[in-house]
């Protein structure tokens, strides 16, 4: 089983934009209300959008010897299939907002990965999935 962070490590808290009317029946999930928070943050930016808020979620790819995590959970638990498992999963569930941008190496390895991990899920219109393939 792919071994991770509940919600990737996202605290369970209230926000200072929260009003108790807002989610009176408190069925927003914490992705969702962190989602709400970050959309207030970029909100109150000043127009000339000098500071704008991201959030960033950074993988590779799970292949290679040296790799520990492989030596750790094992070959066929270290896979793109289960990292995909976990995003449909999170998404749906604790409606975790999936990336609107992928930015991949065009190492092989990584292109089978990105595609493996997040093809086939469901993507908003305004946020497609299409790797924008970058070489540093």
């Amino acid at each position: 089983m792919l071994q991770t962070t509940a919600s990737f490590g996202l605290i369970d808290r209230a926000y200072d934009t929260e009003e108790p009317s807002s989610d009176a029946e408190g069925k927003k999930t914490q992705w969702q209300r962190f989602r709400l928070y970050v959309e207030h943050l970029n909100a109150q930016c000043d127009e000339a959008r000098t500071t704008a808020y991201r959030v960033l979620f950074v993988g590779r790819h799970g292949e290679g010897y040296h790799n520990l995590a492989e030596t750790r959970y094992g070959a066929k638990e270290w896979d793109a299939r289960k990292a995909h498992g976990f995003w449909k999963r999170s998404t749906e569930e604790d409606k975790l907002p999936v990336p609107q941008k992928y930015f991949v190496s065009p190492l092989f390895r990584c292109l089978q990965t990105v595609q493996e991990t997040f093809g086939g899920l469901q993507q908003p219109l305004e946020a497609p999935f299409i790797p924008v393939v970058k070489e540093v």
